[in-house]
């Protein structure tokens, strides 16, 4: 049933993709799995049943699918890498000036 709902949304939607520049195709593609939050650790084969029926599903073929999904979650784990690091430097911070205030020392 899965495939048949796929292959009726390619047909409806394959004139779309021959009309719209890779670039913005793409674009609505990563749009699409921030929308359905996939995250930054997850597979392809876990976050499919999310994405599959999105019109959106079909702007890529198989292939560029696949690629866009994995820069994706790199993209997603270089960001959540980088706010995790900001986050642990903002609360020592935070405990220092506490410190400062409190005029106790960590050393």
């Amino acid at each position: 049933m899965a495939k048949c709902c796929a292959l009726l949304l390619c047909f409806a939607f394959f004139e779309y993709d021959l009309q719209v520049p890779f670039e913005r195709r793409l674009q609505e593609f990563k749009e699409m799995l921030t929308e359905k939050n996939v995250s930054a650790g997850s597979t392809w084969e876990k976050e499919l049943s999310k994405i599959v029926f999105d019109k959106r599903y079909l702007l890529l073929n198989a292939v560029e699918r696949k690629a866009a999904f994995e820069a994706y979650v790199r993209e997603r784990t270089e960001i959540e890498r980088a706010e995790r690091k900001r986050r642990a430097k903002e609360a020592r911070e935070n405990f220092r000036n506490l410190l400062e205030e409190a005029k106790l020392h960590g050393r």
